[in-house]
């Protein structure tokens, strides 16, 4: 994990966390330059095997959560103001709110998934990107063009370029941990 720590003088800290195939940079692209939060101390990771932390082997949600956790304890942050996870990162969100030293008060997950164990999910998740990366494997131009059909053109050259240089080991572990998901009790 590589953790981008933007504006780290603010006393307001916010979390966002991108999802599976894409990085922290699209996520500040996306979001913090459009908002222009320049106030609030923003935490942006990029999640192993993504982004700066390419070529790391991703383990799994739990392992992010305590990377951060750890992160957090060791910069003085006990309390976070917002996060935000999509897909993927949403997980690493559910994992953090396990800690009860770090306080978080608001939380927005985009394409969050909530079941504890859905085969089928997994199954689905490991032929299309188990595909996808076969697909890249032989041509990353047309691997993109056919991803631009679906999302945003974009985008889809971002998850082909994140793609590329995941291992096949990252790949089924973000797909178990996708289809795996151990729920916190929230206090």
């Amino acid at each position: 994990m590589y953790i981008h720590d933007l504006n780290s003088n603010s006393e307001k800290t916010i979390l966002l966390i991108h999802s599976m195939l894409t990085n922290a940079y699209e996520l500040k692209r996306i979001l913090v330059d459009r908002m222009k939060l320049s106030d609030v101390r923003v935490i942006i990771p990029d999640l192993t095997g993504h982004g700066k932390a390419k070529g790391e082997t991703y383990i799994s949600s739990s392992r992010e959560a305590f990377i951060l956790h750890k992160y957090f304890l060791a910069k003085g942050i006990s309390e976070i103001k917002f996060a935000f996870g999509v897909s993927l990162g949403s997980n690493v969100i559910f994992e953090l709110l396990k800690y009860q030293d770090i306080k978080i008060d608001s939380v927005i997950m985009e394409g969050a998934s909530v079941r504890k164990s859905s085969f089928f999910k997994q199954f689905v998740f490991s032929k299309y990107l188990n595909g996808l990366k076969s697909l890249v494997s032989l041509s990353e131009n047309f691997a993109s063009k056919v991803l631009s059909i679906l999302i945003e053109k974009k985008i889809s050259t971002v998850m082909v370029n994140e793609l590329v240089n995941m291992s096949k080991e990252s790949i089924d572990n973000m797909i178990k941990d996708y289809s795996r998901v151990d729920l916190p009790y929230l206090r």
